[in-house]
C-alpha cells in the first residue's frame, strides 16, 4: 500500500520495455502530498489525477522507474508511469493495494506469464471491484 514494492516495479518495466517505442522518453506522476518529495517533482508540471489526486509529472527513460520520488529515508516509487508512445500505463493510487497497467492484449499476456509478477488480465468493460483501504 502506497507504492509500488521494487521488485515489482523492477520485474514490470522488464517486461514492458518491450511494448513501447520510446523507453527514454517516460513519463512518472508522484503525489503532491509526500513529504520528502523531490525538488525535481515538486518543480515540474503539476496535473490533476485520479481521485482528485494533484500529481507531479518529471520526464526520464524507464530505467529511472526505481528511482525513489522523495529524499531518504523515504524511497516511495512514483504512482503513475507513461511512456511518451503511449502505448501502455502503469497507474496505482497511495491507498491501492495493486497496480493497474493498460496496454495491447499482447502486453497483458506478457505481464501474466511473467512469473515475478501476480497478475490478472481484465478485459474493456470488466467490473474491478474497488480495494478496500
Amino acid at each position: 500500500m502506497g507504492g509500488l514494492d521494487a521488485d515489482v516495479a523492477a520485474a514490470l518495466a522488464r517486461v514492458l520495455r518491450d511494448f513501447t517505442t520510446t523507453p527514454d522518453e517516460v513519463y512518472f506522476m508522484a503525489w503532491e502530498g509526500y513529504a520528502g518529495l523531490k525538488d525535481v517533482y515538486r518543480s515540474s508540471a503539476l496535473i490533476s489525477g485520479p481521485n482528485d489526486r494533484n500529481l507531479y509529472v518529471v520526464r526520464g527513460t524507464l530505467d529511472d522507474v526505481l528511482a525513489s520520488v522523495e529524499e531518504p529515508p523515504f524511497k516511495r516509487l512514483p504512482l503513475w508511469w507513461v511512456p511518451a508512445d503511449r502505448a501502455w500505463c502503469v497507474g496505482n493510487d497511495i491507498y491501492a493495494l495493486s497496480a493497474f497497467v493498460g496496454g495491447s492484449e499482447e502486453c497483458a499476456t506478457a505481464i501474466a506469464g511473467e512469473g515475478a509478477l501476480e497478475s490478472y488480465v481484465a478485459i474493456a468493460g470488466q467490473s474491478v471491484v474497488p480495494e478496500e483501504f
